[in-house]
């Protein structure tokens, strides 16, 4: 199967497709299947096309071992947002089935499968699905021996493989996780892929583009931002089109902006809006493109 069909397929913006393309040598294409939020059927399909019979089989694995064996516990856990969901206990495999068909396309769930073992009752596998369709999975008994393998399929894991980007510094960006997080906008400002985004709570965050809790929703967003992520020109959050404005061909003031966050966020990684413009401002910065 042709390379590039499979990455345009996966990623929302042609910008990051080419680039990838013309950087293949940079990354791993099982790892980039592997991580995507596709199903888990078709990653399996895909893999095994692309080369990849090995990461194929960690997945059919996986699948299999919804079915097989008995005396099981299913904890469904059903998203309707990042802060809305219900936990539903089933006995066997076909009453989660039953529960998925039920599914809009605008939620999302996690399975945790537990067993008796030698007396102890063990989390054995957690699934992450989009509607009805399995997309991640995680095996924590590989992961407790310390199966580097076992996270291939992990959610928000990207941090264990580079991606070549080809966003620069000053770039608008509109970052697409749905369902698992609201659509954001951010700037980038960095070539580490530094990027600034308002949280939930409205205040002005950093972190780094791979990431996956970048939107102010914890762990719940598990969908790597990079697939999602696109070059944009505009925005309704006037203030991140202002500090674009502000940084574009001058990386100067894009790292004095990195360092107030570092010297004054406590940690946090965050700020209030008016707190780092009072910053800039009282460190001499021309504001003047913020009147």
């Amino acid at each position: 199967m042709k390379q590039a069909f499979i990455i345009y397929e996966l990623v929302k913006s042609a910008q990051v497709g080419g680039h990838l393309l013309r950087n293949l040598d940079r990354f791993d294409m099982g790892q980039f299947i592997s991580k995507s939020a596709i199903t888990l059927q078709w990653k399996i399909d895909l893999l095994k096309k692309s080369g990849f019979p090995q990461y194929a089989q960690l997945a059919e694995a996986a699948m299999s071992s919804l079915k097989e064996g008995s005396g099981k516990q299913y904890l469904l856990c059903v998203f309707l947002s990042p802060w809305n969901y219900e936990c539903i206990e089933f006995v066997n495999y076909e009453q989660v089935e039953q529960q998925l068909a039920k599914a809009s396309w605008q939620t999302w769930h996690r399975l945790d499968i537990w067993e008796h073992r030698d007396g102890q009752k063990l989390r054995t596998w957690s699934f992450y699905s989009v509607c009805k369709y399995w997309i991640y999975f995680i095996h924590w008994e590989a992961v407790s021996k310390g199966d580097t393998a076992s996270v291939l399929f992990a959610p928000n894991n990207m941090r264990t493989m580079a991606l070549p980007v080809p966003f620069q510094v000053g770039d608008l960006l509109e970052i697409d996780c749905t369902p698992f997080a609201p659509v954001k906008n951010a700037v980038v400002l960095s070539d580490d892929m530094e990027i600034l985004f308002l949280d939930a709570r409205g205040d002005l965050c950093i972190d780094r583009l791979e990431s996956g809790c970048i939107f102010g929703t914890g762990n719940h967003n598990i969908l790597p931002p990079l697939y999602g992520a696109d070059l944009v020109r505009h925005t309704n959050e006037v203030l991140l089109e202002e500090l674009r404005n502000y940084i574009v061909g001058n990386e100067n003031r894009a790292e004095r902006i990195l360092h107030y966050f570092r010297e004054y966020s406590n940690g946090s990684n965050c700020l209030q809006q008016d707190y780092l413009l009072w910053l800039m401002e009282e460190n001499g910065e021309d504001m003047s493109c913020f009147l």
